[in-house]
Formats: structure tokens, C-alpha cells, sequence
């Protein structure tokens, strides 16, 4: 489904032999709407044929291409991070890969809607800004703000703002208040239970919503779900 004209991409980049990077560079919003556009498919589709790869595992295999799952996961670790080892964040990012898909695809199915319209888009040099509306089920559009940084001659994703409320600093709170009151592998425990308990039904059902309530519950851990939940009811 299409909600808006996506501009072209940028034709022909002309490179310069004494600067590293392209005179020419497509907009981030050229990135970043087909990436939304293909997640708003897979989590409003009507069918869901047996054959088909399970939304999550969907919604993630999109998010690949656009985010930056490593600066994200990194920053949402905050100074725990320096202290891991390259096993110990590898396995830290695979695990909140498929939290933000999980998270996202919730989002989207239970507090917004199946729309979405580019509002501004702001680039100073290596980062850029893109706000965008999404429509709720009720009331006025959630502003969602996905900052970007230009990686590998890329724009990729590092947080996403809804409502004003970042994705990254909320669970890097949530995700230091849990190291440092119990330890780093009940973190761990807490991810792996979180993704248990919404693997099935497909997150945004009603039967998935008391897995979704009782996880907050018992951790706390902020989601875009849960800022785009507060957003609605002001």
C-alpha cells in the first residue's frame, strides 16, 4: 500500500577524486518512507497465508536494510556496552533487533494506523531529520521522528522519537536501572522472556496485548508502543 508520492531517487552521483563522499546524495526520506511504506504492508495486510514468514521476522528482515541496529543497540546500553565483550554485543544486538521489531509492529497494529505522511526533513551533513504523522485510531496524528546518519554511503536509522519521547534514552534508563539492580544476564533474561511471551499471537491482537501488559508490568521497559499509548491519552 501507498500512502504518498515518494519522490524519485537521485539520478546519476557525481564523485569527486578529492572528497570521500558524494557531491550528490539522495534525501533520507528517500530511504526511509519505502522502508515504512513495505512495514505498513506486512502489519495491516488482511491475509496471512501459512507459507508466509511471520510479521515479526518480516517486520525485522525491512528494519535490516534501514537501521542501524549496532549504533542503536549501543547507544541503548549506554556505558554497559564498553564493558562487553564482541560475543557478548553481537548477542546483544540480535536480541534488540527483534525487541524494536517486535516493538514496532505492536505499535503500529494497536496505537496507530495504517497511513503515514512526510512533514519535514532536515539534513546537516552525516545526520538528518524526518518527521512524519501516523495516523492513530483516535484523535489527532502521533508525531514519529526518525533520526538518521549517513553510514557506509547510506542513510540509517539510530532512534525514533514518538510523541517526543526517544526510543534510545528510554531503554537505555530501563536497560541501566536493570544491570545495576540485578546484573547484565538478567537484562538478557528479560529480553528473551519479552520476545517469548509475544512470539505468538502476532503482536497488536487482543490476545497478544495481556502478554504485552504483563511484560511492562514486570519490567517497566518503555516501547514506542507504550510512548505512542501515552501520546493518545493526552
Amino acid at each position: 500500500m501507498r500512502f504518498m508520492q515518494i519522490g524519485p531517487l537521485a539520478v546519476a552521483m557525481t564523485l569527486m577524486a578529492s572528497c570521500p563522499e558524494p557531491v550528490w546524495a539522495e534525501a533520507a526520506s528517500n530511504t526511509l518512507l519505502p522502508a515504512i511504506d513495505r512495514v505498513l504492508t506486512i502489519a495491516f495486510r488482511d491475509d496471512t497465508p501459512k507459507s508466509s514468514i511471520p510479521r515479526p521476522a518480516a517486520v525485522r528482515a525491512v528494519l535490516e536494510g534501514v537501521v542501524d541496529f549496532d549504533e542503536a543497540a549501543r547507544r541503548a546500553l549506554g556505558p554497559h556496552w564498553q564493558t562487553r565483550s564482541d560475543a557478548e554485543r553481537a548477542e546483544f544486538v540480535a536480541l534488540f533487533k527483534d525487541v524494536m521489531a517486535s516493538a514496532y509492529l505492536g505499535t503500529l497494529q494497536t496505537h496507530l494506523g495504517p497511513s503515514m505522511r512526510l512533514v519535514t526533513e532536515n539534513e546537516d551533513g552525516r545526520f538528518a531529520t524526518v518527521l512524519t504523522h501516523m495516523q492513530r485510531p483516535q484523535g489527532p496524528p502521533a508525531p514519529v521522528e526518525y533520526r538518521m546518519h549517513r553510514r557506509d554511503g547510506r542513510w540509517q536509522i539510530f532512534d525514533v522519537r514518538v510523541d517526543g519521547v526517544s526510543l534510545v534514552a528510554a531503554y537505555r534508563r530501563q536497560f541501566n536501572s536493570i544491570v545495576q539492580t540485578s546484573s547484565y544476564p538478567a537484562l538478557l533474561q528479560r529480553l528473551r522472556e519479552y520476545l517469548a511471551q509475544t512470539a505468538s499471537p502476532a503482536p497488536g491482537t487482543p490476545a497478544a496485548r495481556t502478554p504485552h501488559a504483563r511484560w511492562r508490568t514486570a519490567l517497566h521497559v518503555w516501547t514506542i508502543e507504550a510512548a505512542a499509548a501515552a501520546g493518545a491519552a493526552r
